[in-house]
């Protein structure tokens, strides 16, 4: 066999491969003897029919094609371990010249074809000790522990009948409302509701409803002109409704006391004072874990700022499916998969492209961090390296590759150390305050020409 390389821009290798006839003729007489064994002929008994016979019942050109596979499979891992110097990546590519290559192809004669692989690209990163990022602190809100305490004691609210006034904002109604187009049609798919408790502020229905219900009395019945917006299209125009609702009854919620007693009875806590303080406690924290993700984000972007690299399709690849898995999945979360399963092929490679920015920079960071862990010389310790492989053992069933494990954790390591490098020498500085100019007022002077 001879084989020559060259190196193509993207870190891909293109290997020219020429292999004698007598491999092909080998594995051709290895599968026909194999045929000979499992395939009965009808008439004959297994391993008895004459060859001719098998070829004309199997297909010369089914065995042309299993040779043919066997044959390109056999030497491009022959080709790959020949060049583990390389550190190729992936899988070899016939591209669209593979169906060419078997056309060609004849048992017994010699075969001359290309492929291409992905290889470990060169990385260089410059300037990544004591980087300078801009980043905004976020600031704890001052409002969010009184808001959640409110939310709890609303729910904790029991609802008490109101007599002798009409519904007003606050208020938790009891409804009937049918939906219909203002020419009195029905709307599609749509089924009249009785019984709906709804509370009376413009976030909870449609505004243009809860309108319409603040000042209506119990038994009152009235057509109210809204807009429907269609949730699974936000571009959409909202379609004109009318509704017609009819009051059955007006509640309030009862607030209980914001008092010790109201503490322990939401929380742990055996005070409101302590309660108040844990909950402006983890407001802090909140705030410096999101401050902490801005500082890394900022770190990222400016690492992959500094590296040069050519990011090699098959990594690539491998993070844009991992994103879109994942995005695939928080979508069916927030919208169900009902809604999912109408994404079309359309859709979802449109979804890719618009990932692709964010795959390509988080393949440049990893590879960053990997350079970095290189030339400063990061290793891990086999202690470390131990407890790391059963640490990530004990959180899954399945049993993994032991070298396979290793090296994914050693991996995982090394760059953990570079980050923390990275980090560690980081410089982050606050933005610099934006001041707003005061507004002048500008006299013009009429001319004669006005």
């Amino acid at each position: 066999m001879k084989v020559s390389h060259e190196t193509l821009p993207g870190s891909k290798v293109r290997f020219a491969i020429e292999v004698e006839g007598d491999r092909s003729r080998k594995i051709h007489e290895i599968t026909l003897q194999r045929l000979l064994k499992t395939v009965q002929v009808p008439g004959f008994r297994k391993g008895k029919a004459p060859r001719p016979l098998l070829m004309q019942y199997v297909g010369s050109e089914a065995v042309r094609a299993e040779v043919f596979e066997k044959l390109i499979d056999e030497v491009l891992r022959e080709v790959r371990t020949q060049h583990e110097d390389l550190k190729p990546m992936g899988q070899f590519r016939l591209g669209e010249e593979g169906d060419a290559i078997f056309t060609a192809f004849r048992v017994g004669e010699t075969l001359a074809f290309a492929a291409e692989i992905d290889v470990e690209p060169k990385v260089e990163v410059s300037d990544y000790l004591g980087m300078t990022v801009t980043v905004e602190s976020v600031q704890p809100d001052p409002e969010a522990p009184g808001k959640m305490l409110a939310e709890f004691q609303r729910r904790r609210a029991p609802l008490v009948p109101v007599e002798g006034r009409s519904a007003a904002l606050g208020d938790v109604v009891t409804i009937d409302y049918s939906l219909r187009q203002p020419d009195g049609e029905p709307l599609e798919n749509w089924e009249d509701e009785t019984g709906v408790q709804l509370d009376l502020n413009p976030e909870s229905f449609l505004p243009e409803i809860v309108a319409g219900i603040e000042g209506m009395n119990p038994g009152e019945t009235k057509e109210i002109a809204a807009h429907l917006s269609d949730p699974e299209d936000v571009t959409a125009e909202p379609q004109p409704v009318v509704a017609t609702v009819t009051l059955q009854s007006i509640k309030v919620r009862e607030l209980p006391p914001l008092d010790d007693e109201f503490a322990r009875s939401i929380s742990q806590k055996e005070t409101m004072a302590e309660l108040q303080a844990y909950l402006e406690e983890r407001e802090a924290k909140a705030a410096e874990e999101q401050t902490a993700d801005r500082i890394q984000a900022a770190m990222a972007e400016a690492l992959v700022e500094r590296t040069q690299c050519e990011v090699p399709q098959t990594l690539m690849q491998q993070e844009l499916e991992l994103l879109l898995q994942r995005q695939l999945q928080e979508f069916q979360e927030s919208v169900g998969q009902e809604v999912l399963s109408r994404l079309t092929e359309s859709d979802v490679r449109e979804l890719g492209q618009m990932l692709a920015p964010a795959a390509m920079a988080k393949v440049k960071y990893d590879l960053a961090l990997v350079a970095i862990a290189d030339r400063e010389n990061l290793v891990v310790t086999e202690e470390a390296l131990a407890q790391r492989i059963a640490d990530v053992q004990a959180g899954i069933q399945e049993r993994l590759d032991p070298q396979k494990l290793q090296e994914f954790c050693r991996l995982q390591m090394r760059r953990e150390a570079a980050e923390k490098l990275v980090r560690d020498s980081l410089q982050v500085q606050a933005p610099e305050p934006t001041t707003e100019l005061p507004a002048v007022e500008v006299e013009v002077t009429p001319t004669p020409d006005d």
